[in-house]
This record gives structure tokens, C-alpha cells and sequence, in this order.
């Protein structure tokens, strides 16, 4: 056989193929190619790069990008073989010659070409270097320009190969020098530069590298004259050129060659290039970089050789490379700038070593330029050399802060940042220590300091770019700078203490506080533990720092806001504890005690989340008040007093803050014997008042009320004087009112709303027996002439609260529960007791007129504090004696009721910042306050009249279309309710309630509410008029009802949203209600219990009429037949209602009413029903499904249906058009059995949703089994409407109709689980499909689901069914047909009758007219594979038979009924004996092998699957056969187990493994069982691999015949199996042994691969040069 010596031809063949194809059109196959070109050359370079060179040379008009593509490839083999192998020096001088010709041969630059030959000239001299400069070298006349490539190559091979390229650098250089001249062109004198550059680069690493260098008496000035020469042209001539590019080259190719130079010529030379470096920038201002990388080189050269030859153009340079770094930056966003950024730092780096003092007084001289990018340049060059070159700059520290000081007044916040930065690093280095580095701290500190930006301006009116640093960011940056400094630089404490306390007593420092007590609280606490001397403080001395006195007050003050930064508080504690000695010697102590108990108090809240600020201003109160006892002075008392009073200016922006400064006044001032300070701080707090602040109002209030608690006549006196002085002084004119402007009004309402608290707290602290004697002689005489023409909201308040107080102060339980110091508001006060006398207040009627009135003002748009407050103080006025009168009391209730209750709900998603208190939090306020109110005046008046003048104002609010006034309306009531029966008492006068019905009525049908609590709410009520009509009946006093009680439980029920528990609930309330009601109530007569819940079932809110309607369940149930007369009249409501109601709750329990009603008369309701026209109405509709929802009524009705539906006519058939001939028919289903079939679905549907399974299941003597009856009827329904048209005039379609009222049958009668499994299979979509298929899928499911959850039930249907298979309607015979096919692969076949009746049946059928039918038929009877062995024995010969003749089906055109045989057949091999079959197992197989290329998946997939099957069959006299079919069949089945389609891909998965014991290789046959799972991802390549390897050793006889198989689907009419047959080609030729591979055709193998390289599809040729990649042996 030819090929058996082996020989480098083929390979030299698909080399040459490779090569030819590399320019394919497609990129992967291009890519593939090269790969493959690689792989080849890796194994046979010689041949490969032969066959590249040989084709590169000898080709004619070679495209150019084909050549570039071999270039290339050429290239990467280059590189893999030389890193690993040698080649031959005679190929590679051959290589060397044609790249080299390949790149000079145009004389007009093709870059793209000839870079690619110089590449490869360049990887073959990091070998051949000597080869590679002799051939370059001839290249290079004697002066004669030459070729641009060849100086590109050079450049290159120095750079990749140095130490072997420096020996020739000199007389390269040499031959250089004489042409430089003669490159005009600026593409030459770039290749030149380029050149010399990477000349020097390679000196300069050789030099680096000597140590390894192969002649180490190679220096730098080896090089330096002809170095020199190059430099002068570059430097005389070439860098004036005005092309980028080229000058860019030269620049770099300068400042490398400058450090070669000779320090003489370095001396002359650098101020030179430095000057015309300087002026390139001009140039050249896109990509500055070669540049300073140039300027970068000098500067190093000269300070590597200690020249000061830069020094006559230091200052340029400086300006220069200053001003990159001013308009240069450092964010990463631009990576080009960035990196010319840092490299002119290093230049500054560098010239500090020799220049230091220069540098600093540049930067120095221009850190307070106008420009703010010059400021923020020099102080980045700063810290910079501060940094980098602290060494250098040690001696000129003094000279920079100095210098510094001045730019401190920096306004821009991105100065300040790079300042504060700066300041960090002098910090660290000690610069602060010098005098005047406190400057630079208290900068630090003002910037902690949070304030807005002052200006969009420089620090001398420049305009700037927009702040890109805000002040947040910056005073963190501060923050974390100072505290930094204190803690971490040795030293720093001598500048930072005590200079950091000068901050704190200045207003504009506030913000900053927290830091700089962090700060001075470590400060303190390390020099108190290490007994500093410097620890206490003289402040006599240190006349800046604040005083003891200011310092203490000042931490106070600011500590009663702890929330608005939570370290804030640690932080003023910690300094406070640390600096105990130092306020006074007494409070060491006692703050040492008390602070750690407050941190904790302070812990615990915030850890909680239960905060009370009023409990946190208690622990600071009486930590200053513990602090003025310990000291125990009074003039350290007045002292304390003095400064707090002097610092109240620094709270003008702090409302919160100068409050509780107030507050901290009035513990003073009641601690205070003196009292003419107690005379001067009152004066000074009128003073100090910011009227239009409302903290500060009620600040002041209760400060002059602490005072007053000590000194109330002194109080009172400086109070009256201030009101007549500064409050009613304004007033007084009687033409000021209309000349006064708005301002001033409000000025004198903020004086009014400050007077109001000052004369309410005065009276609420004011000793107790001093009240009575001086409220209405002083204080509420100043009070009300301020009501009058108030408009502000708060100043309103302000006098509202006021007379809370006042009422509370006269009030008898105040004597017993006197505050001393604290502010807590009455509602959290002991409530009075009614034991106690009470005092009157005579203007209480006043008093409350002023009251209502600010209600009406304040409207019903939201809710408010002022109404909050109004009702509190109206709450504490009605509890005064005597009790309001009637009038006056149904006018208070009426404002009161309304303008709560009437308020707007609050949506969830309102925002709310921009009120002052929530909402939400607002509406529980003015509803407490409303039940606050209502509770009083029942207790004054705890009779039926009291409890009806209060109620007469709810009744509307119960059914009001809000949810939120209803609740507010109920929870109103029930407190109403529940405090009436604790003060109610029977008497004569008051026996019963008569409204007491209507009231049930109302609060039953709220039982069911929308709202969920609502429901809870109105229960209660239920429950509250139930003990309240208990109470009337006798019972007594503290008794309990279980049954009243247990309606607490059911409260709980209500809250469920389940139909059947809401209807128990209710029912169980109805109970309770009857058996305590009075019978007269429940008549069906006007005003009773009864007819007022019917009134509601037209309630607004369904839900309410539900909860009415249930509870008439309960009386329609047990009361229904006395409402024999009134049927027609109820009746004709109910359907009345029913049109008006359209909530589906409300509908389903009116229908229950119906129910209730027809059991008694159901003839005449039947009767009516079925007489109305179709479609039915809602109404008609409805009552169907009610009936069929009814236990009782559900069983004779469906009977009635099936009998009408069994003995009609499906459909009316006529020709089509007007020839009766026609084969085309329409048909049109009749009339009576649609209206059946429609009240039949009715039923079904109600029983489906009742879940009243066996409402349809039972027994009736006369019919049979209804369900059987049902499926039967229902089924045929379904087949027989497929198509089929409606009647004239009746808008219902037959064929919808029908699957629905199956399926309702379905969901009524047969549980979920089979429900379940119909949706899962998708058999209600497949009914309504238009392709048949799905129909008789879902045909097949229902047999499916019947037989698997109803299999009793399948014999009867199947009897039902029997008689429709020989209809004459063909929709009926295919219906029957489909469901007895599916049957017997089901249940039927485990019973011999019911077997043997159905393939009877569909014998029958195998040659009925239809080919639908006779194809079902031959499913059918394929499924008796399922049944016992006895059955298939029995009908085998038949199956068989019809199997076969379904194979020969002449009128099969679409291959269905093969299809179906072969599977039928599949399916039956696996149980036919073997001999059975062996007269046609070869015919079989030879039919079968055609399928397996055929176009339909299925079809292909099937004769697969079929070929695995015989495997049981191939054994005895069909083995031989059978082994030589597996053997022919192998390479097909292995292509398509990557076919396109899943299905046959998983089929050959499963045939492989079958059949894999025949092919004589157990490690086959383990590797298809290991990995062809059949749903598992197969990676096809790395098996086929993988399994040709097993082939080829163990079968290695079938190897040709393999290979011949796969060259046999070259020619496929799909390409991915084009594509696996080459590629498992390439696997089986290359894995085989070299024995098997002296057997194959390798010619016509490697000839039919080489021309799929020519295929149309570019995976195919892809996959054809991967195979040849691997073929390197051959």
C-alpha cells in the first residue's frame, strides 16, 4: 500500500494546504490556520518554515496581507522552536535571507509587511545574531542612506539581544554617523533616533549588568565620542523639526544619550539641551512626557557626575516644572498625565540634592499668587520634598513656616485641602515645634469647623474653577489631622496645651468642639496620670485661654445635645472628668464619680433606643447642682452665673443649646440666696431672649419658674413689670394697630407667647400655698387680655400651655405632687383624685371661649400641636368643678369631635421633614386629647342623657367613607362605652337604653370592617353595650359573662381572612347577641335588630354589608320558614341587591340567603333558571353556582343536565354553499344541549370552588355512577365541538364551553392531585390548540390522569365510551380511539376483559378511513408492551404485524405513521424473543440506516434509538450480522452525537452505550457507560479524542474503515457533521500507532482534508486545519 514508509510529503501537503488557506475570508478560520501552521512547525520545523519560505518566495503577485499573515506565522513558530530547539544554520541563513530581502525589497514604506519580516529578523538574531548582523551589515553601504527597516531592526535587536549587540554598536555607530546627514525625511531621522536611543538603553543596561556582561571592560565612555557625534545632529538639526513624532524620538534618544557623555561635554552640553528641552514644552504642549522623561535623564546625568551645569537655567526650569504641576494632576482619571505628574516630582526629588535652598525660596515666593493653581503647585512641590528630601531641607524649616504663615487666610477649599496636607507632613517633621507653628494648628482647627464656602473666588478675587472639595470632606480630612497630631507626633502637646482651649468660648468654633476636646481631653488625661507640671492651668498667666468659670459652663451647655453627634457628649465628658482639678480642687471627686454615671446613663439610652432628653438634662441639672454644693460658695455660684449670662451670645444660632443655657440659669437662681443677682439674671434673660425662637420662649419661661419656686414675689413683680413694659406697651395705642408693619406684629405676638409660659411655669412652680392668693389676682389677670389677634401657631401654643398650667396649679391634686425643678408636662402627672376638694377658677369659662376659638382657627387641614394642646388644657379645665352646662357642653363636644376626628389620614409616603414633629405623632396627640376630654364630662355625667350628648356626635363618624375618622369614631366610642359602664349606676330614672338596637346594629356591621383593627375595635363595642344592657338586666357589679367574655376570642378570629372562619366568627357573635338581646328586637318589622341589618347589606363598605349578612344568616337559618309569605318580596330583593352590590364577599352571602331560601322551594327555582337565554346574566349565573355550592341541591341538578345531554344531537351538519355534493360541511350545535352543557359547568364550577367533591360521585339507581356518566358525556362533548359553530343569535362558543364544563368536572370531582398533574402536562392547553397533536396529547393525558388517580372508575367510562369508537361522526372515533390507545398503556392493561375489549375496539380501526385513526390505532397496540408478559405474548404477532405494515404505509407522505411504528417497535423489541425476529433482523437493519440522515430530527433520533434496541436481538445466528452493522454504523452514530438537534444527540448517547459490548474494547465500552449520561454535558472534542485513542489500539484493524466512514461525511449536507468528521480524522490519524498508521490511505486522507479547506462553511475549514494540526507524524 502506498504511504506505508513514512515521510515528511504529507505533511509538506498540509503545510502547503495551511499556507494557501491562511487569508481565509473568516478571522477564526485565519486564526485556526495559523494555529495549526504552529502546532506543525513546533513537531516539524524544517518542513514547515521550508514550506512558509518556499511559498513566501516562489509565489507570484502574492497578496500583501497573506504575505504578512506567513510573516507572522512564520514569527510565533520562530519563537516557540528557538526558545526549546536549534535549527539548522543553513534554514535559518535562508530565513535570515528572505525576511531580510522581505523587508528591503519595497522601497516605499508597507509598514504592516515589513515590520513583519523585521520581527522575524529580529527573533531569529536573538539565536543568530551573528548570521543576522552579517546579512544586516551588507545592508549598509558606505555612505548610502539605508533601508528604514534595517535601522527599525537594529534598534530592535539592541534592545532585544544587548549583551551580543553592544560589541557591534561601535561600528554601527561608525557607519551611522556618516549618513545622518543625509536622512532628510522625517520617517528616517525618527527610525534613526528611535535607533540610537535603544542604542543607549542597551549601553546602559550593559553597564548596569556588567557582572554578567560578557567583556566587562565595556564602560559608559567607551561609547561617549561616537555618542557624541549622534548627539550633536540630533541636538543641532533634528530637533528643530516641527513633526511630533519625530521629535518626540530625538527628545528621548537626547536625554539617554546624555548619560553617556563625557563630563566634559556633559558640563557643555546639559544648560544647553535643558534650555531647548525648556522651550519644547512650548511645542508640544498634548503629551509633555518624553519630554520630562528627558529633562529627567539630564537632571540625574548631571547629579550622578556632580555637575553644576544647570545652574544658569535653574530658575527657568524650576518655573517650568512648576507649572506642569499646576495645571498637571494626580486622580488616575487621565493615566497619561498622571504619569507626567510624578515624573516631575522626581525631577524636583533630584534637584533638591544640589539645589534645596533655591527650590524653597521659589515655592515660598509664590505660595500667596493669585492664581490659585500656582498656590496649590508649590504647596504639592512642598510636601513633596518635605517627604521625599527632608534630609536636604532640615536647615530651612524656620524660613518655611515663616514663609507658610501667610497663605493661612486661604479661602479655597482645594488650597485648604492641599494646604492642611502639607501642614501634616511639617507636623511630622517637626516644623510645628518652631516658632509660630501654632498658626498652622489653629488653621487645622478652623477648618474642623463646619461652615458654608464663603466664595466662588480666590483668596484675592480670582475667579476659580467650581469647588470640587466640599466643606464636609475637608473638616473630616481636619479632624482626622488634629487628632493625628496630638496623638501620634512626639512633642506636639507643648503647642497644642493649653492653645486649644482659646477655641472653645468663640461662636464660629462651635462645630469644632468635639475634635478639639478629643484632643485636650488626651492631652489632659495623659499629663493628670503622669503628674505633668504643666497639667493645672494659670489662668492669670495665659491670658487668652478662657476662664475656669467659662470653660465649665461652656461644656455644660454644649452637653445637652448629645444626639446631634454621639461622640460630641463622650467627648466633653471625657474632658470634664480630666480636667476636675483644674475648675476646682472640690469637684475632683465628685466628678470623678459622677461623670462615669452619666457616660453610662448616656450608653444605656442610646443602646436601647429609648431616649428622653428630658431625662438627660435632669443628669446634667444635677451634676451642676451637685457641683454649686460641693464648692459651696456662693460667690463661685454668682460667678458660674455671671459667665453663663456673658456666653448667651453664643447660642444665637443654637435655639436648643440657649435653652437649656436658660434652664441651667433657673437652677442657679433657685439655688441663689442673693437676691440681687437673682434680680440682675432675670434682667439679663429678658434681654437675652430671641423672641422669634420658640426653644428660647420656653426656655425663659421655665427658668423664671425655677426662680420663682425661691423667690416668687420677686419673680412676679419683674414679670408684671416685663408685661407692662415690653408685652401690652406695644398694644396700648389705639392707631397702632393700623399703622403697625408685620414685623412688629410679630414681634409683639413672640412677647406675648414668652409672657404666656413665664406666667403659666411661675404659677405651676410657684409654692403651693401661695397659688390660691396669687393666680387670678396676678397671673391669669396678666394671662388673658394676651389671646386676643394672635396668628402665630406657636405663640398660640405658648399661651394654650400656659393655661394648662394655671388649670394644673389650681387643681387639688397639685398640693400633693409639687416639682421642684422639673418642666414635665401635666399629662404625665398623678390624676386627681375625686376624694380631694377642688378649687374653682372663676375665668374658666373665659378661659375656654379663647380655647374653642383657636380651635376653629387652627382648621381642619392637618393636625397640629395647637390642637394637641388646646384639647390637653380643655381636658384639665372641664375636670374643675362645677360642671358645664348643657349648652356650653354640647358646643365644647361638637368643636371637639370635629376637628379631630374630620382631620385628613396621613399617607404613608408623605414626606414629613418639613414639619416640625411627625404627623402620625401629631394625630395620636389630638386624639388622646379628644378622649381625654370626652372621658371627663362622662364621668360628670355618667346618665343616658350624658352618654347620648356624647354619642349623638360619633353615630355619623361610624359609616363615614374614611377609614380613618371611622376608627377614630369607634376607638372614641368604645372608651365612651367602657367609661359609661364604670360610672353609670341603675337607677328609676335609668333603667334601659332604648336606642339600644340601632346602636348593635351599627357596631355589628364594623365587626367586618376593611380595616382589620377596626373589626377589633367594633367587638369591643359589641361587647361594652352587651355588659352595659347586662348591668341593666340586675347583674352585678364586677360579674363576669363567659359567653360576653369569649367575645374577646372572637376578636381575635376576625382579624382572619378566610371566607369560612369570617362566617363561624360571625355566626358565633350572632349567637352571643341573640341570647342577650330581648326578642322584640329580631321581628322582621321597622326598627328591629333584623331590618336594620338588612338595611345594611347596602352598606359603602362591602365588607360592613358582609358582616350584616352573616349575621342574617344565622336568622334566615333558624327563622326561615316563618318566611313563607314574604318569599317573593325577599326574593325580589335579594336579585335587586344583587344588581346593586358588586363586591364578590358581599354577592356570595346574599347567593347564601338564596340557598337558604330555595331549599324550601326548589322546583319553581329550577324552573325559572333554565328559561332564560343565553349567555346567561351575572344574576342567572350566580344563582347557578349557588345551587351548585349546596350540598342538598347540587346531586339532583347535575342529574337533571345529564340526562338532557345524553339523549341530544352534538350538531346540526349541512354542505357547504349551495351544492350539496359538497365535501365541505358546517356544523352548528343545538340549542338546548349548549343551555344544558352551560348550567351543567355552572354546577360544576360552584362545586369546584366549594371544594364539594362528592357532591358529583354519588350514587343514583336509575343512571349509574353520575361522575362516570359525567366524564363519559363531558368528553365526547369536548370531541364532538372541535370546529364546531354556535347557533344563530347565541353568542357562545361550543368548543370553549365544552373544555370548560370538563374542566370544572375535573376540579369538582377528582382532587388536586390529578388537577395538579393536567396543568403540569398542560392539558387544558393543548385542548384548545389549533394543531392536532396537542389535541390527541391531551386526549392521551386525560386517559392518563383517569387511570392513574380513578381507576375504579376507568371500566364503567370505558363501557360509556365503547359505543362512540364506531360513530359516525369521525371526531368521536378519534376521541375514543386517542383515550382507549392511552388506556391500555395504563391500568387497562393489568385487566384481561378490559384489555381485550378496547384492542378489540381498535383492531377494528387499522383500517378505518382516517389516517389519523389508523395511526392512533398503531399506538395504541404498541402499548401493549406495558402490559403482563401473558398479554404481550398473546397479542405479539399481531403488534408485530401492524408494526410492519406501518413501516409500508403507502399513504403515509409525512412518515407519521413510520414514525409511530418505529417507535411502537422500539418499544416492543425490548420484550420479543429473539428468535422471533431473526428471519428479518438484517432486512430491519438495512431499513433503518437511511433514517438516520433523514431531515426530520424525530424521524432520525427514532431509527437511532431503534438501532440500539436490536442489540438484544443480535445475538445466536444474527451476531455475526449484527457486530458487522454496529462496526459500519459506529462512525455515523459517533458524528451525530454532535448533532444539531438534543434529541438526537441524546439518542445516540443511549444507542453507544448498548451497543458497545460488540465492538471488542472493554475500555470503550467503560468510557461510554462513564460519560454518555444522557442528560449530561458531553465536551464532544475531548472525547472524541479520547475514545480514538482506544480505538485505534484496540480495534486497530477497523482504523481504515473508520477513517473511510468519516471521509464518507466530508460531503454531508450538514455542516457540523462535516466539521466532526474531519476532526475525529484528525484524532484517529494521530493517535494511531506507527504500525496503524503504515495501514491507513493517508493520501486520500489527507487530500479529502486538505480540500474541506475549501468548504463554504468557516467552521468546517476551521475545524479541517485543527485536524491537520495534529498530523505532524505523517
Amino acid at each position: 500500500m502506498e504511504g506505508d514508509i513514512a515521510s515528511p510529503s504529507q505533511v509538506s501537503a498540509m503545510a502547503g494546504a495551511l499556507i494557501s488557506s491562511a487569508a481565509d475570508k473568516d478571522k477564526n478560520v485565519q486564526d485556526t490556520v495559523i494555529t495549526a501552521l504552529t502546532k506543525l512547525g513546533r513537531h516539524q520545523h524544517a518542513v514547515v518554515l521550508g514550506a512558509l519560505r518556499n511559498y513566501i518566495v516562489n509565489t507570484q503577485k502574492l497578496d500583501l496581507n497573506h504575505r504578512v499573515i506567513l510573516l507572522r506565522a512564520m514569527n510565533s513558530i520562530l519563537k516557540e522552536v528557538l526558545a526549546n530547539t536549534e535549527i539548522n544554520i543553513t534554514l535559518a541563513r535562508e530565513l535570515i535571507g528572505m525576511a531580510s530581502e522581505d523587508m528591503t525589497k519595497s522601497k516605499k514604506p508597507q509598514p504592516e509587511w515589513q515590520s513583519a519580516a523585521s520581527d522575524v529578523v529580529v527573533t531569529l538574531g536573538t539565536v543568530f545574531v551573528n548570521e543576522v548582523m552579517e546579512d544586516l551589515l551588507k545592508k549598509l553601504p558606505a555612505g548610502i542612506l539605508p533601508h528604514f527597516f534595517v535601522v527599525q531592526t537594529l534598534g530592535n535587536l539592541a534592545v532585544a539581544n544587548a549583551f551580543k549587540m553592544v560589541p557591534y554598536l561601535n561600528h554601527l555607530l561608525t557607519s551611522f554617523m556618516p549618513v545622518l546627514g543625509l536622512a532628510k525625511h522625517d520617517n528616517m531621522r525618527w527610525v534613526f533616533a528611535k535607533c540610537l536611543g535603544q542604542f543607549a538603553e542597551a549601553i546602559l543596561e550593559y553597564v548596569m549588568n556588567i557582572d554578567k556582561a560578557p567583556d566587562p571592560s565595556i564602560t559608559r565612555n567607551t561609547f561617549s565620542n561616537e555618542i557624541f557625534g549622534a548627539y550633536n545632529i540630533l541636538y543641532s538639526v533634528w530637533i528643530l523639526t516641527k513633526e511630533t513624532k519625530l521629535r518626540c524620538a530625538v527628545v528621548d534618544a537626547l536625554g539617554k544619550m546624555t548619560m553617556l557623555l563625557s563630563l566634559e561635554k556633559l558640563e557643555e552640553q546639559a544648560s544647553k539641551l535643558m534650555s531647548m528641552l525648556v522651550s519644547l514644552y512650548r511645542r508640544q504642549p498634548g503629551d509633555p512626557y518624553p519630554i520630562t522623561k528627558a529633562i529627567c535623564d539630564v537632571i540625574t546625568a548631571t547629579s550622578d557626575a556632580q555637575c553644576r551645569a544647570l545652574e544658569l537655567n535653574l530658575e527657568g526650569l524650576v518655573t517650568v516644572l512648576h507649572g506642569h504641576i499646576c495645571s498637571g494632576s494626580n486622580d488616575g482619571i487621565n493615566p497619561a498625565a498622571t504619569k507626567n505628574y510624578n515624573e516631575v516630582l522626581r525631577c524636583f526629588s533630584i534637584l533638591a540634592s544640589q539645589y534645596s535652598e533655591v527650590l524653597v525660596n521659589f515655592m515660598l515666593t509664590r505660595v500667596d499668587s493669585k492664581d490659585e493653581r500656582i498656590r496649590i503647585g508649590c504647596l504639592v512641590i512642598l510636601r513633596h520634598l518635605i517627604n521625599s528630601s527632608s534630609i536636604h531641607i532640615e536647615e530651612r524649616k524656620d524660613v518655611i513656616v515663616i514663609g507658610l504663615t501667610k497663605i493661612l487666610i486661604e479661602t479655597s477649599n482645594k488650597v485648604k485641602q492641599n494646604l492642611t496636607r502639607l501642614i501634616s507632613a511639617m507636623a511630622s517633621h517637626g516644623f510645628l515645634l518652631q516658632e509660630g507653628g501654632d498658626k498652622f494648628v489653629e488653621f487645622i482647627a478652623k477648618q474642623c469647623a463646619y461652615q458654608a464656602s464663603e466664595s466662588a473666588t480666590g483668596g484675592n478675587g480670582q475667579i476659580v474653577e467650581k469647588e470640587t472639595v466640599n466643606d464636609v470632606t475637608l473638616q473630616a480630612m481636619c479632624d482626622n489631622v488634629l487628632y493625628l497630631m496630638t496623638t501620634t507626633i512626639d512633642g506636639m502637646d507643648t503647642v497644642l496645651w493649653p492653645f486649644l482651649f482659646e477655641f472653645l468660648k468663640t461662636e464660629e468654633m462651635t462645630s469644632a468642639v468635639g475634635v478639639i476636646c478629643r484632643c485636650l481631653s488626651y492631652i489632659a488625661k495623659t499629663k493628670r496620670e503622669n503628674h505633668a507640671k504643666d497639667y493645672l492651668i494659670n489662668f492669670n498667666e495665659t491670658v487668652n485661654v478662657p476662664s475656669s468659670f467659662a470653660i465649665f459652663v461652656r461644656l455644660l451647655v454644649l452637653l445637652s445635645q448629645p444626639r446631634q453627634s454621639r461622640c460630641l457628649a463622650d467627648y466633653l465628658l471625657d474632658l470634664l472628668v480630666n480636667l476636675g482639678p483644674i475648675i476646682h480642687h472640690k469637684l475632683t471627686e465628685l466628678w470623678d464619680s459622677m461623670i462615669p454615671e452619666i457616660k453610662k446613663f448616656l450608653e444605656d439610652a442610646v443602646a436601647s433606643g429609648m431616649w428622653s432628653q428630658r431625662g438627660w438634662e435632669e443628669q446634667i441639672f444635677q451634676l451642676l447642682s451637685s457641683s454649686i454644693e460641693a464648692v459651696a460658695d456662693e460667690e463661685w455660684t454668682c460667678l458660674l452665673g455671671v459667665e453663663l449670662a456673658n456666653q448667651w451670645s453664643l447660642y444665637n444660632q443654637m435655639p436648643q443649646h440657649k435653652n437649656f443655657s436658660f434652664k441651667c440659669m433657673g437652677v442657679l437662681l433657685r439655688l441663689s440666696t442673693n437676691k440681687e443677682f437673682v434680680e440682675v439674671s432675670l434682667t439679663s434673660l429678658f434681654q437675652s431672649i430671641k423672641q422669634s425662637e420658640l426653644a428660647e420662649r420656653e426656655g425663659a419661661g421655665i427658668c423664671l419658674g425655677y426662680a420663682a419656686s425661691s423667690h416668687l414675689d420677686l419673680t412676679l413683680s419683674k414679670l408684671s413689670s416685663y408685661v407692662k413694659n415690653q408685652v401690652m406697651k406695644k398694644d396700648s395705642s389705639f392707631l397702632s394697630g393700623f399703622f403697625k408693619s408685620d414685623k412688629a406684629i410679630q414681634e409683639s405676638e413672640w412677647l406675648k407667647g414668652t409672657a404666656g409660659l413665664c406666667c403659666g411655669y411661675a404659677a405651676y412652680y410657684a409654692p403651693p400655698e401661695l397659688v390660691p392668693s396669687r393666680v387670678d389676682a396676678v397671673i391669669v389677670k396678666l394671662l388673658l387680655p394676651m389671646f386676643k389677634g394672635i396668628k402665630d401657631a406657636g405663640v398660640k401654643e405658648n399661651l394654650v400651655y400656659a393655661v394648662e398650667l394655671v388649670a394644673c396649679a389650681v387643681h387639688p391634686n397639685h398640693m400633693t405632687n409639687h416639682p421642684v425643678h422639673q418642666a414635665a408636662p401635666p399629662s404625665e402627672r398623678q390624676m386627681p383624685s375625686k376624694d380631694k376638694k377642688k378649687q374653682a377658677l372663676p375665668s374658666r369659662g373665659e378661659l375656654l371661649s379663647h380655647l374653642q376659638a383657636y380651635l376653629k382657627e387652627d382648621g381642619l387641614e392637618r393636625p397640629s400641636s395647637v390642637k394637641a394642646a388646646v384639647l390637653s388644657a380643655i381636658t384639665e379645665l372641664v375636670k374643675l368643678d362645677p360642671l358645664l352646662n348643657d349648652a356650653d357642653l354640647f358646643q365644647l363636644i361638637k368643636i371637639c369631635s370635629e376637628y379631630v376626628i374630620k382631620l385628613p389620614d396621613i399617607p404613608q409616603n408623605r414626606e414629613e421633614a418639613a414639619w416640625p414633629v411627625p404627623q402620625k405623632l401629631l394625630q395620636e396627640q389630638c386624639n388622646v386629647g379628644l378622649h381625654s376630654v370626652l372621658r371627663e364630662i362622662i364621668v360628670k355625667c355618667p346618665t343616658p342623657n350624658g352618654l347620648d350628648s356624647v354619642f349623638k356626635h360619633l353615630h355619623n363618624w361610624l359609616t363615614s367613607e374614611h377609614a380613618h375618622e371611622r376608627e377614630r369614631g369607634l376607638r372614641v366610642a368604645s372608651q365612651v362605652f367602657d367609661v359609661y359602664f364604670d360610672a353609670f349606676v341603675v337607677t328609676k330614672s335609668n333603667t334601659s337604653l332604648n336606642t339600644m338596637g340601632v346602636l348593635m346594629s351599627r357596631v355589628i356591621a364594623r365587626c367586618c370592617d376593611p380595616v382589620p383593627d377596626l373589626r377589633k375595635d367594633a367587638v369591643e363595642c359589641v361587647k361594652q353595650l352587651l355588659k352595659i344592657q347586662n348591668k341593666y338586666n340586675g347583674a352585678k357589679a364586677g360579674s363576669n359573662d363567659d359567653a360576653i367574655e369569649t367575645l374577646g376570642n372572637l376578636a381575635e378570629r376576625l382579624q382572619s381572612t378566610e371566607p369560612n372562619e369570617m362566617y363561624q366568627t360571625m355566626r358565633d357573635i350572632a349567637k352571643v347577641i341573640m341570647t342577650k338581646m330581648p326578642n322584640e328586637l329580631t321581628y322582621f318589622v321597622d326598627g328591629s335588630l333584623t331590618t336594620a341589618l338588612m338595611n345594611c347589606l347596602l352598606d359603602p363598605h362591602p365588607s360592613c354589608a358582609n358582616g350584616a349578612c352573616l349575621t342574617l344568616h344565622h336568622i334566615f337559618k333558624t327563622r326561615g320558614t316563618g318566611f313563607g309569605k314574604q318569599v317573593n318580596q325577599i326574593v325580589e330583593t335579594i336579585q335587586t341587591t344583587l344588581k346593586s352590590v358588586t363586591d364578590g364577599t358581599t354577592r356570595v352571602g346574599i347567593l347564601k340567603l338564596m340557598s337558604l331560601l330555595t331549599a324550601h322551594h326548589l322546583q319553581a327555582t329550577l324552573n325559572s333558571l333554565l328559561s332564560n337565554p343565553l349567555p346567561y346574566t351575572e344574576q342567572i349565573v350566580a344563582c347557578w353556582r349557588a345551587l351548585g355550592s349546596d350540598d342538598n341541591l347540587c346531586e339532583p341538578v347535575t342529574e337533571y343536565l345529564l340526562n338532557l345531554l345524553s339523549k341530544g344531537l352534538p350538531y346540526d351538519e349541512k354542505h357547504k354553499g349551495f351544492m350539496k355534493k359538497s365535501k365541505e360541511f358546517t356544523r352548528t350545535a343545538t340549542t338546548q344541549l349548549i343551555a344544558a352543557s352551560c348550567a351543567l359547568r355552572e354546577v360544576l364550577e360552584a362545586s369546584s370552588n366549594d371544594n364539594g367533591k362528592d357532591k358529583v360521585v354519588k350514587k343514583n339507581s336509575k343512571s349509574g355512577s353520575i361522575f362516570q356518566r359525567t366524564v363519559a358525556v363531558c368528553l365526547i362533548r369536548v370531541g364532538s365541538m372541535r370546529a364546531v359553530g354556535p347557533p344563530p343569535k347565541v353568542e357562545v362558543n361550543p368548543f370553549r364551553q365544552a373544555i370548560d364544563s370538563l374542566y370544572c368536572l375535573i376540579a369538582a370531582t377528582c382532587g388536586r392531585d390529578i388537577s395538579q398533574f393536567f396543568v403540569e402536562k398542560m392539558m387544558w392547553n393543548n385542548f384548545e390548540s389549533e394543531d392536532e397533536e396537542k389535541f390527541y396529547e391531551a386526549i392521551s393525558t386525560f386517559a392518563s390522569g383517569l387511570a392513574r388517580y380513578k381507576t375504579t372508575d376507568v371500566a364503567d367510562i370505558v363501557t360509556f365510551l365503547n359505543p362512540f369508537i364506531s360513530s359516525v361522526y369521525v371526531p368521536q372515533r378519534v376521541t375514543v380511539t386517542a383515550f382507549f390507545s392511552q388506556l391500555i398503556a395504563e391500568s387497562a392493561g393489568n385487566n384481561e376483559i378490559l384489555l381485550e375489549v378496547i384492542v378489540n375496539s381498535i383492531r377494528g380501526r387499522l383500517v378505518d378511513p382516517s389516517g389519523v385513526v389508523r395511526r392512533l390505532s398503531i399506538r395504541g397496540l404498541a402499548n401493549v408492551v406495558g402490559s403482563s408478559p401473558e398479554q404481550v405474548e398473546r397479542y405479539g404477532t399481531s403488534v408485530l404485524s401492524a408494526m410492519m405494515s406501518g413501516m409500508d404505509d403507502k399513504h403515509d407522505l409525512d412518515d407519521s405513521i413510520a414514525l409511530e411504528a418505529m417507535t411502537g417497535l422500539e418499544r416492543f423489541l425490548t420484550e420479543v424473543k429473539n428468535t422471533n425476529i431473526h428471519s428479518i433482523f438484517v432486512n430491519l437493519c438495512l431499513r433503518i440506516r437511511p433514517c438516520f440522515e433523514k431531515d426530520n430530527p424525530d424521524v432520525r433520533s427514532t431509527a437511532i434509538r431503534l438501532f440500539g434496541c436490536l442489540t438484544r436481538c443480535g445475538t445466536g445466528p444474527s451476531e455475526n450480522a449484527f457486530v458487522e452493522q454496529v462496526h459500519n454504523n459506529l462512525i455515523a452514530i459517533l458524528l451525530h452525537l454532535n448533532d444539531d438537534d438534543q434529541s438526537v444527540r441524546k439518542a445516540c448517547k443511549v444507542t453507544l452505550q448498548k451497543v458497545s459490548h460488540v465492538l471488542g474494547s472493554k475500555a470503550a465500552t467503560e468510557m461510554f457507560n462513564k460519560f454518555l449520561h444522557e442528560d449530561a454535558e458531553l465536551h464532544y472534542g475531548e472525547f472524541m479524542n479520547d475514545l480514538s485513542k482506544i480505538l485505534v489500539r484496540d480495534i486497530p484493524d477497523k482504523t481504515n474503515v473508520y477513517l473511510m466512514g468519516c471521509v464518507s461525511f466530508f460531503k454531508s449536507h450538514w455542516a457540523s457533521i462535516r466539521s466532526n468528521a474531519a476532526m475525529f480524522t484528525g484524532f484517529l490519524m494521530s493517535n494511531a500507532p506507527e504500525d496503524v498508521q503504515h495501514t491507513v490511505t493517508r493520501e486520500q486522507i489527507c487530500a479529502a482534508l486538505i480540500q474541506l479547506l475549501k468548504d463554504s462553511s468557516p467552521g468546517v475549514r476551521a475545524k479541517s486545519a485543527e485536524a491537520m494540526s495534529v498530523l505532524h507524524q505523517y
